[in-house]
């Protein structure tokens, strides 16, 4: 997992956390399991965009990756509650986290390990040569 509950409460406060985590009402502290999940699924999204772009798992979770698991998760904690508004700015960081999610993916943006190039999206290999041609300029001029 690229962050912890500890991340999580740099954002968003204890007793939001609690709020969002425990589906008890009278509950006053947080539920570890829910908060665990939603830290999975952000977790889980992010390697499905680092995958094939680098190595997994990681090897540690850079500055970049952590916050976007951090906005991610928070975004996750919200969902688990419709009737609770999601704030704007939740919602605007999902977006942003899913933007920069893409920009790592495509190569606009790197993490600084080393790149799994033998499978990476935006590279195309080809192993055909002008000796493979069947058809020659002059043999397709005919038709």
């Amino acid at each position: 997992m690229y962050c912890t509950v500890d991340d999580l409460k740099i954002l968003c406060s204890e007793a939001d956390l609690v709020q969002l985590s425990n589906d008890d009402p009278t509950a006053t502290t947080i539920d570890q399991d829910n908060v665990d999940g939603a830290i999975s699924n952000a977790s889980e999204l992010i390697d499905g965009f680092l995958r094939g772009r680098y190595n997994l798992p990681l090897p540690t979770a850079s500055k970049i990756v952590e916050k976007i698991a951090v906005d991610l998760s928070i975004y996750e904690l919200y969902r688990r509650r419709i009737s609770i508004k999601m704030p704007d700015q939740v919602a605007d960081s999902y977006k942003n986290a899913m933007k920069l999610l893409e920009k790592i993916q495509n190569g606009g943006i790197s993490l600084g390990y080393e790149s799994n190039d033998a499978v990476s999206p935006s590279k195309i290999q080809i192993n055909k040569t002008a000796e493979d041609r069947l058809f020659s300029k002059d043999t397709l001029e005919l038709y």
